[in-house]
């Protein structure tokens, strides 16, 4: 059975809600405070899973409270973790949200950024074909270089999340085959703007680039062109985790064999889904609501 490998973080997200979302130098009272699991890698792996793909999580977490939280948390997912132990304490990420469904996230990286180079060959190897690694901008630099590199020669397909931008990426966004970022990462990686920056990022030698702009469209940019994806008006509730979704579906649809454009699809929707509702990883859409998406595609 093919498979989604998702090397990345794994946070334990606080959640604020406040009326507006703090001036620089301005403190705010919040609403409202909860705790979820969260982190790029470990949000894309649940949403990957939630399709009925089999998605393996890989990360690190530190032996601490917050770690048990996170394996607790997950225990009744349909998610294979391989915690990797390290000598941090476990990520953590600040995530105010406003009543306009905006959010700011201020998260630690050192628990992630002491996964081994080592450590990610050595999962990234156990891929093949037709099998998908999926990679954050989370991670060291040297280790995502290595799960690359393991994932292409075991022929498996790379997907590269561009968020957040903490080193240069360039070279590595040359060679995925498929690079996501939003419209503010791509401007950076590029300095060009939508359409013309997928297109530069193809140029310098991505298979496919897909370009997320929030509640205006998605773009999807290949050597055949570039094609627009609208987004249907929603009640936008809190956006913090919709990109990850719409990464861990896109992902977990080309496993399931779609089509990148019906996989784009259906990863656009359910982020679509995710936004009318709290939390991160709180409010992706369930397995049942992922089913009826794949229905939809025909």
């Amino acid at each position: 059975m093919n498979r989604v490998l998702v090397i990345g973080n794994a946070t334990v997200d606080l959640i604020l809600s406040v009326a507006e979302l703090p001036a620089p130098g301005e403190t705010v009272l919040a609403d409202q405070a909860f705790r979820c699991p969260g982190g790029k890698g470990l949000n894309q792996a649940l949403a990957a899973s939630r399709l009925g793909v089999s998605t393996t999580l890989v990360a690190s977490i530190g032996d601490d409270q917050d770690g048990r939280f996170l394996d607790a948390a997950l225990a009744g997912e349909l998610l294979a973790v391989e915690w990797v132990a390290s000598t941090h304490p476990t990520d953590l990420s600040i995530v105010s949200i406003a009543a306009s469904g905006e959010n700011a996230i201020v998260s630690t990286a050192a628990s992630a950024r002491s996964l081994a180079p080592e450590s990610a060959e050595a999962a990234a190897s156990t891929l093949g074909p037709g099998d998908v690694l999926l990679l954050q901008g989370n991670l060291g630099e040297a280790t995502t270089h290595a799960a690359h590199r393991a994932a292409r020669a075991a022929g498996a397909r790379t997907i590269f999340n561009t968020a957040p931008i903490a080193w240069d990426q360039r070279e590595l966004a040359s060679q995925v085959d498929i690079v996501v970022a939003n419209a503010g990462e791509v401007e950076r990686l590029t300095s060009l703007r939508n359409e013309a920056a997928a297109l530069r990022l193809i140029e310098a030698g991505a298979g496919t680039v897909i370009v997320t702009r929030g509640a205006y469209h998605a773009i999807l940019a290949d050597r055949s062109g570039v094609r627009l994806f609208p987004i249907g008006p929603v009640g936008v509730v809190d956006t913090s985790g919709a990109g990850d979704v719409t990464v861990g579906i896109l992902a977990a649809g080309l496993v399931c064999g779609l089509a990148i454009d019906k996989a784009l699809d259906v990863a656009l929707t359910a982020a679509s889904l995710s936004v009318t509702r709290h939390g991160t990883s709180a409010s992706f859409p369930t397995a049942a609501e992922l089913s009826q998406l794949l229905l939809g595609t025909g």
